[in-house]
């Protein structure tokens, strides 16, 4: 498990890298990861790109603040569930065995909203009412935006597949599939 203090150094440390840039770099690692014959997906991991999607919301403007508030504390709280499992797969299991996969705080509930979150932000990427002025608080022309944007999207397909499979998984989950 990678601490805190790493972590954070990882960011000051990339600081004056584009967001965009970034964004894409970070979700293509644990993307890569996917393509092992079996593939397993570590908390920290998974997270720690997802962190990385809160400044860029915040880029968007104030509108877009509970959105921002409400991706964060779901990723939050993957990230608390990950002191006591270490994947995603471990993280579910628990939840089913300990038949707390409904509550509603539990930290598969929490997965499968960052889900959601993720794939709105993907879209998002590519349909933003004010490119210019976007673009512009990112300091990044259109073009090159666009070559991260994409490689940002291709990245989360094969998380968003990996995260449906583990649900689509298990039969004790499908129940909570169909509430959300």
């Amino acid at each position: 498990m990678v601490n805190k203090n790493y972590r954070m150094a990882r960011v000051v440390g990339r600081k004056d890298e584009r967001i965009l840039t970034r964004l894409a770099d970070e979700f293509e690692q644990p993307a890569a990861q996917l393509n092992s014959p079996v593939p397993t997906m570590e908390i920290d991991k998974f997270t720690q790109p997802c962190h990385l999607v809160s400044p860029l919301i915040r880029h968007l403007g104030v509108a877009m603040k509970f959105a921002d508030i409400e991706y964060s504390a779901k990723v939050s709280g993957v990230v608390r569930a990950g002191k006591s499992v270490n994947t995603l797969e471990d993280l579910l299991d628990r939840d089913i065995q300990k038949n707390t996969i409904k509550h509603f705080s539990s930290s598969s509930r929490m997965l499968i909203k960052v889900k959601p979150c993720r794939k709105t932000d993907a879209g998002a990427l590519q349909n933003l009412p004010t490119k210019s002025l976007f673009f512009k608080r990112l300091k990044v022309d259109e073009a090159l935006a666009f070559v991260h944007m994409q490689r940002t999207v291709i990245a989360l397909d094969p998380l968003i597949h990996y995260i449906d499979n583990l649900y689509h998984s298990r039969e004790s989950v499908q129940e909570l599939l169909r509430w959300l």
